[in-house]
């Protein structure tokens, strides 16, 4: 059987099971725990499968591997809040939420370098494009999160929850411009799929944060899929890339 439809078998039948878990609270009394536990791998497995496709793609040697890399850094800061999270639970909310925005800063620059990839004259804007992008994030930290803790009673941390994902989602529409682009550049290639389904993974985290904004959220909300649902599309998708070039190589070969 194809590795890639392989791939995507596996892929939907954990996403199913995922489904399963939170649609019949299994585990009952430690449902949150299997939760929890199941976030934890699901991000690790996302890592493993994206630093074998970096490595695949040459690392830091190329735009792909650079690209990938970022993400992957980006997931081990996730991953790193996870894993407190199991550890510590809400005695460490404030470190673990630092921890997740953090992964946003470097899911920003594998974005921004996934533009490279996609368009060879954005190598020629891209340092003035990029800059007004962090002007005006820097811009949106200081207005959602420094001024109201300065002239109000509220915390840091209640202002990072109430607004913090606000400032992260901008970086998430960002990044599903870059990927999406970066898949039509290559009109239903050997790569395209690939990075559409990370484009459905941010896409994820993106749907899980408007949620958690508009409503009260709950440890064990089902809207937590959405959540895992980006690790399990990130993991396809780099899966897609890899075996892409694996069978592109062969091909070749031929």
């Amino acid at each position: 059987m194809n590795q890639k439809l392989m791939g995507f078998i596996v892929t939907a039948a954990v996403l199913i099971i995922t489904i399963f878990i939170y649609a019949y609270r299994v585990g009952g009394d430690y449902y949150i725990l299997l939760t929890d536990v199941l976030a934890a791998v699901l991000c690790f497995a996302a890592i493993v499968v994206g630093y074998f496709t970096m490595r695949l793609y040459g690392s830091l040697k190329t735009l792909h591997g650079k690209a990938l890399s970022y993400f992957i850094i980006g997931l081990s800061l996730w991953f790193l809040a996870e894993t407190l999270w199991l550890i510590y639970g809400t005695s460490a909310l404030f470190l673990l939420e630092e921890l997740r925005f953090l992964g946003y800063i470097p899911l920003a620059l594998g974005f921004h370098t996934s533009l490279l990839i996609s368009d060879v004259k954005f190598k020629y804007t891209r340092k003035r494009l990029f800059m007004m992008f962090i002007i005006f994030i820097t811009f949106a930290v200081m207005y959602l999160n420094i001024v109201p803790v300065a002239t109000s009673a509220q915390t840091l941390i209640e202002n990072i929850m109430s607004n913090g994902y606000i400032i992260a989602d901008f970086v998430l529409l960002f990044g599903m411009f870059s990927l999406v682009k970066v898949s039509f550049s290559f009109k239903k290639g050997y790569l395209s799929y690939g990075w559409i389904f990370m484009a459905l993974a941010f896409t994820s985290v993106f749907i899980f944060n408007v949620y958690f904004a508009l409503k009260p959220f709950y440890y064990g909300d089902p809207i937590e899929i959405a959540w895992l649902a980006n690790y399990i599309f990130l993991s396809y998708g780099f899966f897609y890339l890899r075996y892409s070039l694996v069978e592109l190589r062969q091909a070749i070969k031929k």
